[in-house]
């Protein structure tokens, strides 16, 4: 099963501006979103909410959009840790009919050790809800609290809280720790979105993560819009080829394809079934034809068993 586990819908180009909104996505990025994802099976679309900052995609704006085609979409809605309605807020997203929740503590001010964010972490396993750990301003904003985005400050709640799975998504920072949070705690994982961009970054990152022994811990991510899903898994898929040519280790096919085909709506307690690829209508045959042709390529290409 090949699931994209991070994907948006904003379009805001400043969405901290005070001539954008970024309160729901445009007709265009619908029929874009549509396109790209022809090539998964399934789709995650996380919301996002900074309360101090303004930042709110809501829980009904994801819900809307996972609605339009609910066999392949599943939503996530984010929650602010330091709001009062909480506990409401995650019922809300119960009640929508919304798989996971999405914290960003850097972004929200709030460190991950403190009783707020523990508290919502508790409701959140208590639920059966899969929490994604990322912060999309932590790059871009001066008022996103780096030393708050460590995932080290996530072992506590990891260690205690019974049920809680965690997934992280800001792979391009901290990635030491990322890792040994993976090896460390069984329900643990991250996504790959962060470093879905360039060969380099991406390579570097599943060398890392296959020399500690964390790469069967990672999921597919895109970040739609920033990256679409069929040109990642390309890139997955010829990483090895790119290593060769320059000489440099490979990482055995059977790893390179688990990233792809990682059933990870399964590991991390989400109950969502998505007809398979090659029956489902009207899909994008150049995709389609992108990804099978990357496949191949990878086959060919030196590699390790």
């Amino acid at each position: 099963m090949v699931i994209d586990f991070r994907t948006r819908i904003d379009t805001a180009i400043d969405p901290y501006s005070d001539s954008s909104s970024g309160a729901a996505p445009a007709a265009a990025l619908a029929a874009s979103y549509e396109s790209a994802t022809q090539c998964v099976d399934a789709a995650v679309i996380v919301g996002e909410r900074c309360d101090r900052l303004g930042r709110h995609v809501t829980a009904e704006t994801v819900a809307d959009f996972v609605n339009q085609e609910p066999t392949r979409r599943v939503g996530f809605a984010a929650i602010d840790a330091t709001a009062d309605t909480v506990a409401e807020d995650i019922d809300r997203a119960i009640e929508l009919g919304l798989s996971g929740l999405a914290l960003a503590p850097a972004d929200q001010n709030v460190r991950p050790t403190d009783d707020r964010c523990f508290h919502t972490l508790e409701l959140a396993a208590s639920k059966g809800m899969p929490v994604l750990i990322a912060n999309p301003l932590l790059r871009s904003h001066p008022h996103s609290i780096l030393e708050f985005a460590r995932p080290a400050l996530l072992d506590e709640a990891a260690r205690t809280i019974k049920n809680l799975r965690l997934i992280f998504g800001d792979l391009d920072v901290f990635q030491d720790e990322t890792f040994l949070m993976l090896t460390k705690h069984e329900h643990c994982f991250a996504e790959i979105s962060a470093v879905a961009h360039t060969t380099w970054s991406l390579r570097q990152t599943l060398t890392n993560a296959y020399e500690r022994h964390a790469i069967d811990k990672l999921f597919l991510g895109s970040g739609f819009p920033d990256e679409k899903p069929g040109c990642l898994i390309e890139r997955i898929y010829t990483i090895n080829g790119a290593a060769a040519a320059a000489a440099l280790p490979v990482i055995p096919r059977r790893f390179i394809q688990g990233i792809v085909e990682r059933d990870a709506f399964n590991l991390v307690g989400i109950e969502h079934f998505a007809p398979p690829r090659q029956t489902r209508e009207n899909a994008d045959d150049e995709t389609t034809t992108i990804v099978t042709d990357a496949a191949r390529r990878s086959l060919r290409a030196p590699s390790a068993n």
